[in-house]
């Protein structure tokens, strides 16, 4: 008897441990279908539009192709603007952020877009699409006196404004790091991007996109959808407001178009713009722009999507005419003229 009551007591406790086991079990694949989803879901939400990966790169390299893009998106290479690719392996970037005469405690972003350092990358929509960039996930490491920080600007408004920005990041080639972008829908028209890095303290610091692994380390996300409008409509309350050396010019968009581009010149401005506007450079706002396509014996000024531009390095008490031209596709409607004083 004294036998039975043992074993009866040990079939118990294994019986009571199988329970606590199973349920434990139970848990945790619970759990494990519950992240599952929560990733799941995630990716549906964050469509990427174009990836990158640098694993593998010897850091000389001065172009990097996208390793996949939307079905309504053309691939595209990141490039580099003045900074100067440097061997360090699985790393997109280089050295050369900072130049001479930054803030010797850390260059600003002013000075990193003065100095043009930044790795840009361009979104090209199939025709009849636009998109709407979300999201830029990406790894990023450095140096000692490397970036720390970086911002995103566009072409949309001549890389006037900041679409977002991760500052203060520490060294790492396994972090991901998440910069919202704000400001942009609905684009129908090529769109360059500029990642530009400041926070630098030497010249010989180095920065970019990195990884420890193979993987998409760079990933732009957002969404496209078709566009219905085929004839770009003119801009209505075309302004220029004169001031010392500059005029503000302003408009309205129409609800149809991919890009305006805005023209100024002290002569008669009449010929008619052509093509897909690649042809056309707006460099800066600037009148006296070098890198500013010339037209009619006056200059490209704007190119983009937005509703305003401050022209300046013009001449007080000199009548410029002011033309606004809208795109779509490749047509180009008659533009709408002002002048200014």
């Amino acid at each position: 008897m004294k036998h039975f009551n043992k074993f009866s007591n040990s079939t118990s406790a294994a019986s009571s441990e199988n329970s606590k086991t199973k349920l434990l079990t139970r848990n945790w694949l619970m759990m494990l279908v519950l992240l599952v989803g929560l990733f799941a879901n995630n990716d549906v939400a964050r469509a990427q539009l174009l990836t990158w990966n640098t694993f593998g790169n010897l850091g000389t390299e001065t172009t990097e192709p996208s390793t996949s893009n939307d079905a309504n998106i053309a691939a595209s290479n990141l490039t580099q603007g003045t900074i100067t690719a440097a061997a360090n392996t699985n790393r997109f970037g280089g050295s050369g952020w900072f130049n001479t005469g930054n803030t010797a405690t850390g260059n600003t972003l002013t000075e990193a877009i003065a100095g043009n350092d930044y790795i840009q990358f361009v979104v090209t929509p199939n025709s009849g699409f636009s998109f709407t960039p979300t999201t830029l996930t990406f790894i990023w490491d450095f140096s000692g006196t490397g970036t720390r920080s970086v911002t995103l600007r566009s072409s949309a408004d001549s890389y006037a404004t900041d679409l977002g920005s991760v500052t203060g990041m520490t060294t790492s080639t396994s972090t991901v790091r998440t910069l919202t972008i704000t400001g942009l829908s609905a684009v129908t028209t090529a769109t360059t991007f500029r990642l530009y890095g400041y926070g630098f303290t030497a010249t010989t610091g180095t920065g970019g996109f990195d990884c420890a692994v193979t993987g998409n380390n760079v990933i732009l996300n957002g969404s496209t959808a078709a566009t219905s409008c085929s004839t770009a409509d003119n801009v209505t309350s075309l302004a220029a407001a004169a001031g010392n050396l500059q005029s503000v010019v302003s408009w309205a968009n129409g609800a149809c178009y991919d890009e305006m581009m805005v023209v100024v010149s002290a002569s008669a401005i009449t010929t008619a713009a052509a093509g897909n506007g690649s042809a056309y450079t707006a460099n800066s706002a600037s009148f006296t722009d070098a890198l500013n396509t010339t037209y009619d014996a006056g200059k490209v000024v704007y190119k983009g999507t937005g509703t305003s531009v401050t022209v300046t390095s013009l001449t007080n008490g000199t009548t410029y005419n002011v033309k606004l031209f809208t795109r779509k596709g490749t047509t180009w409607n008659a533009g709408v003229s002002t002048t200014v004083t």
